[in-house]
């Protein structure tokens, strides 16, 4: 991520300048594997696609955060947790743009009554399982 966007997330409060901390992060990749767990578990019906939507977001967003905590930053916005993992240098790196797509999603659901359809669950999950073990082995490296 480019210094100048980095300023920009910190002058907009997305982001706090903080000590780097490894343990925080690790415990937030520890976590991130918990939720998509938890989404891999749960059959996707039209009940549930809500909740498996959110548990492989929180998990992609949770990455985002170990990625800033790495960095010496303190994330204070989803769209900053979000954008970070856009840096990963995976095979897929083009394909993370759609986390974003994800986030805007879980926006719509969460705060404006849309509603999480099975086949978007489905995509998410998908995602997960392509791109995350790529993705986490990439922050451990960090």
């Amino acid at each position: 991520m480019k210094e100048g966007e980095i300023k920009s997330y910190l002058e907009r409060k997305e982001i706090w300048k903080r000590t780097p901390d490894l343990l925080r992060a690790e415990s937030l990749i520890t976590a991130a594997m918990r939720n998509a767990n938890f989404g891999r578990k749960t059959l996707i019906k039209d009940d549930t696609a809500a909740n498996v939507f959110k548990s492989f977001y929180d998990a992609f967003r949770q990455l985002g955060d170990a990625t800033w905590w790495k960095k010496g930053y303190e994330p204070r916005s989803h769209e900053a947790s979000i954008r970070v993992l856009q840096e990963a240098g995976i095979n897929e790196s083009f394909e993370l743009r759609k986390i974003d797509r994800f986030r805007r999603i879980r926006l719509d659901e969460e705060y404006r009554g849309g509603v999480v359809r099975p086949d978007q669950a489905q995509e998410i999950a998908d995602f997960w399982e392509k791109v995350s073990k790529e993705l986490i082995e990439w922050l451990k490296k960090k």
